[in-house]
Order: structure tokens, then sequence, then C-alpha cells
């Protein structure tokens, strides 16, 4: 891949400070190359590339995406919330939320809070708990995480939810739909994350034109 090139022709190169690449490899649907740029002086330069993981049954073009397909949506997205149950890295760009046993992201297709940030406590007698992601159940995988806005503004009941950034979890090779990178390159993938930071997620790098 030309290092800078692509990068460089997206639409939101110009408003982006860091830009993800997560480029779906040609021997497995749930294998993908994940690649850093950040803008330094005007230019985008290259931070690191890693082996990384998505969905068991690979990339799905959001219309047609839904909860629990195990598949990881095409797109550009943003990030919101920053998470982990490890400590904050130091020198974070937006704020970051230790875990703690009251955390969870809201599953449940029924609740005005779905594929939010939720605590379990404030939450309705008739929320589906069991539908919802214990968040700091998930050891390994979400030691660091971030949202991916995916399915947000308007969020769709049932087209999915909990589509992170995280670390990957010893011995898999697949995830629910996030993306997964090594550890240390998740820790460096949170220290760059800022507002205006996004991730471009393709099934080939030929699939980048359409961002252009």
């Amino acid at each position: 891949m030309t290092e800078n090139m692509n990068v460089s022709k997206l639409k939101i190169a110009d408003k982006a400070n860091v830009i993800f690449l997560a480029i779906q490899k040609a021997e497995g649907l749930s294998y993908c190359d994940f690649y850093a740029f950040e803008k330094k002086a005007g230019k985008w330069q290259p931070v690191f590339k890693t082996d990384g993981f998505m969905g068991a049954n690979g990339i799905k073009e959001p219309l047609t995406r839904t909860e629990g397909d195990a598949t990881t949506p095409a797109g550009v997205y943003s990030f919101g919330m920053l998470f982990g149950i490890k400590d904050a890295p130091g020198n974070l760009k937006k704020s970051y939320k230790k875990l703690d046993e009251d955390d969870y992201w809201d599953g449940d297709t029924n609740s005005d809070t779905y594929n939010k940030y939720v605590k379990c406590s404030t939450m309705p007698k008739y929320w589906n708990q069991a539908a919802s992601e214990h968040l700091i159940d998930y050891k390994e995988s979400y030691n660091y995480a971030a949202q991916i806005k995916f399915n947000e503004n308007p969020t769709v009941k049932g087209k999915g939810s909990a589509i992170f950034l995280h670390c990957i979890r010893n011995g898999s090779t697949s995830t629910a739909g996030c993306i997964s990178i090594p550890e240390d390159k998740m820790f460096m993938a949170l220290k760059m994350i800022d507002d205006d930071s996004f991730v471009v997620i393709v099934k080939e790098e030929e699939e980048l034109a359409k961002y252009f």
C-alpha cells in the first residue's frame, strides 16, 4: 500500500487529525490489516501497521446489518467513548471511563437507550440485562477500547450495538463485529484518538476509492 496516497485522497482527510484503516485480508473473512495515520504539519504520516481481526462473518454494508450477525459494518466512522478495564493511559485527548461492575452497553432492542453506555443500577426493571454487554466481563478484549460510532443519529433498533475498537483476546481469531488489534497497538491508538479521528472499514484496498 502506498503510505499516504489513499489517506490524503479521502474526503475526511481535510478535517481529520487521525485516520485508521481496517482492510479485510483475502485469506479470511475475519482477518484484517490495520493502519494508523496521523496528520503532522498538514501532511499524513504512517504511525503503525498491524494485523487485526473483525467480525467472524466479515464485513457487511450498514443498511443490511442486524444485531448479532457477527459482521463488521463497512464505512467511515468517528469515535465516541474511550473505556477500559485497565487504568487510563497518560496524555489522552478524550476522556476515559475505567470500567466497574455497574457498566453495561445496552443491547436490548426494546430499550430507549439501545446501543448506548448505561449504568445497570439506573435502568428500568423491564430492561433486558442479559441482552446487553457487561463490559467488565470482557477480560483482555476491553482492557482498552474505543466506541466506533456506528448506528447513531439516528439509532435504529436491531441494526447493531456495541461496535468497538479493542484489544485482541488471547486465542481469538474473530470478533462479534468489532475490530480488535494487539494490546500494545490499542494502547497507541487510544492515545492518538481525538474528536477528529476516524476509522475507514473496507473489504479491499480498492474500495477506499468510494470515500474519495
